[in-house]
């Protein structure tokens, strides 16, 4: 009797790409060389802030319509925009 999904699924669905080719933080060391430039690229002069840094403290400050804006403007802040809890 098997409890849960098997494994092949299991890694199946891990290996799955995200549809806008986001990588966790410690998965960008990974990223082809295309891929680790959608960040710096995306985020501009906000590339040195770390990700957690903008997550909790950043976009919480924006108000619906600046935060609509702004993933607006690249890939990076999209995804970055898709993820803020409103």
């Amino acid at each position: 009797m098997k409890d849960g999904p098997s494994r092949a699924s299991a890694s199946t669905h891990l290996s799955k790409p995200h549809p806008y080719g986001a990588r966790p933080n410690g998965n960008a060391l990974l990223a082809s060389p295309a891929e680790a430039r959608v960040r710096p690229l995306g985020l501009g002069k906000l590339a040195c802030v770390h990700d957690d840094v903008l997550l909790e403290v950043l976009l919480p400050l924006l108000a619906t319509r600046e935060l609509g804006a702004m993933t607006q403007a690249s890939r990076a802040l999209y995804c970055f925009g898709e993820r803020a809890v409103i």
